[in-house]
């Protein structure tokens, strides 16, 4: 009789699908684990060619690539050997993100001599990439749909066989329907930036309108006190002191419209603004 083996998974951890180790639940590590279930399960690469976490050489840096792929017969794991390199970011991270992007990527494909592909992915976008050497003897690269499969040729890339289509589950439709390919998701897009633009403009309107309320009332308030502010100055009182009084009066009517607009703005915008 065959023994159950049971993983107990600490909290805030999840089990890595190649090596077994536990890693941190975050967004990053999320992406990590579909990209590697894909690898094996679509791609058909061997969990041993597989390595998360490496660390690569780069002068004094010690960089590591989320993760690398070696050939099924490669003798030593080394840097020189490596095929394919892998950087997996969160989802708000963008391929044109200047440290966390597609270039970093390709910093790390320059400095293996032997890598001659990379995805870069945010588990939204999925840049691929192939490494060769230009007519003027420099690092180039190309784009392509996808990385090669581990049994699979450059044909099946561009132009898949019948036969090494897979069918649709979990999460391996991730490349083939993203968010930004709903219909309901793109229309909640829409609502969110016409959303985030009147955010911005109806306060700036509301302060401009107070601001010249504010004036009005108090050039009016002015000029009906015309003959106090005299009995104040013929009395010795400064202009500093007049002039701070007015002021005064301004400022604590600003203060306490903020305050009501704080407790009562809440309750009620977001009513006026599901009305249809």
């Amino acid at each position: 009789m065959t023994e159950t083996r049971v993983i107990v998974i600490p909290e805030g951890k999840i089990c890595d699908y190649v090596d077994g180790s536990f890693r941190d639940d975050t967004p990053e590590e999320y992406v990590r684990q579909t990209i590697e279930k894909r690898l094996i399960n679509e791609h058909k690469y061997q969990p041993e060619q597989i390595h998360v976490e490496y660390i690569l050489q780069s002068g004094s840096r010690r960089p590591r690539a989320d993760i690398v792929i070696f050939d099924r017969d490669c003798p030593a794991r080394t840097q020189e050997n490596i095929k394919l390199i892998i950087e997996c970011k969160r989802e708000s991270v963008d391929a044109r993100h200047s440290k966390e992007g597609i270039e970093q990527l390709k910093s790390y494909m320059s400095i293996c001599s032997n890598c001659e592909w990379g995805m870069w992915t945010n588990g939204r976008q999925k840049e691929v990439f192939r490494k060769f050497v230009n007519d003027k003897g420099q690092i180039d690269f190309m784009d392509y749909n996808d990385i090669p499969s581990a049994d699979g040729s450059l044909d099946d890339i561009n132009r898949p066989k019948r036969t090494s289509l897979k069918n649709a589950y979990d999460d391996n439709l991730l490349f083939v329907f993203d968010r930004n390919s709903m219909e309901s998701v793109v229309i909640l897009d829409n609502e969110v930036k016409q959303s985030l633009n009147m955010l911005y403009i109806f306060p700036v309107i509301f302060f401009l309108v107070s601001v010249l309320v504010i004036m009005s009332t108090i050039s009016r308030l002015i000029l009906r006190e015309r003959i106090t502010i005299g009995t104040m100055k013929a009395l010795g009182i400064s202009n500093g002191r007049i002039i701070f009084h007015y002021a005064f009066m301004s400022a604590a009517i600003t203060f306490f419209g903020c305050v009501a607009g704080a407790i009562i703005g809440p309750l009620i915008v977001p009513a006026v603004m599901t009305i249809k």
